[in-house]
């Protein structure tokens, strides 16, 4: 009896903390690759035609069942729970492993190794790139309807509108309050805006209560501040 080496290697227990470290340690080298679009962390993506893409590590594939070796992209591939986590490489073109005989070094490693030993492992999927006009940042999101956690309020002071959003509903068992940001609320009484159904509305005013900084101990005793 021996033990297999190198020994077969399991990344299903890799954290979104591998994941990060790998990616930020290797996305320049990455980048610099002619054929590389970009990186992200996520879970191995599977070609819908291959064997693992319906049957788990613990099936054997088959050995008249070939591996595909097709292009992978984001439509003809699958996440499966039996998914390694990896970092994603999106490429612009799918060269075939046998044409990186000549240029090894453009090839995207399969395995990512840290300094400390971690092994995380890569895949990659061809993207295709599209002109299209990016989205204005600028633009805030209204609801149509009810309002609550996350929409936009905004308020008018001295002709400038100043936007904010809701962080959550609270009650004090009277009334029911939403929290902003203070340079939204204003002083008491100020009048508070949405925009429901494409027109601006109020929606409430300012009661006139906030909460500033306060040390950490104080909202969470029994924790270190």
């Amino acid at each position: 009896m021996f033990n297999r080496f190198p020994p077969v290697r399991d990344y299903s227990s890799l954290s979104v903390r591998d994941l990060l470290d790998a990616r930020s340690a290797y996305h320049l080298h990455l980048a610099h690759l002619p054929n590389v679009v970009s990186t992200a962390i996520g879970k191995y993506r599977i070609h819908r035609d291959d064997w693992h893409a319906t049957h788990s590590p613990r099936e054997p594939r088959p050995e008249n069942v070939e591996p595909v070796t097709s292009e992978k992209t984001l439509y003809n591939t699958v996440v499966q729970p039996w998914s390694w986590p990896c970092v994603l490489v999106f490429v612009r073109c799918w060269i075939d492993r046998v044409a990186f005989a000549r240029e090894p070094d453009q090839m995207v490693p399969r395995a990512l190794f840290l300094p400390d030993g971690r092994v995380v492992p890569t895949c990659v999927v061809r993207v295709e790139e599209q002109d299209a006009p990016a989205a204005s940042a600028d633009t805030p999101s209204f609801p149509r309807g009810l309002i609550g956690g996350g929409f936009a309020l905004t308020s008018s002071l001295q002709g400038r509108d100043r936007l904010g959003s809701v962080g959550c509903l609270v009650t004090d068992g009277h009334l029911t309050y939403a929290l902003t940001n203070r340079h939204v609320a204003g002083e008491a009484g100020e009048e508070i805006f949405s925009v429901l159904r494409g027109r601006l509305e109020r929606v409430g005013v300012s009661a006139g209560k906030e909460l500033q900084k306060k040390p950490f101990g104080d909202v969470y005793p029994g924790w270190l501040s």
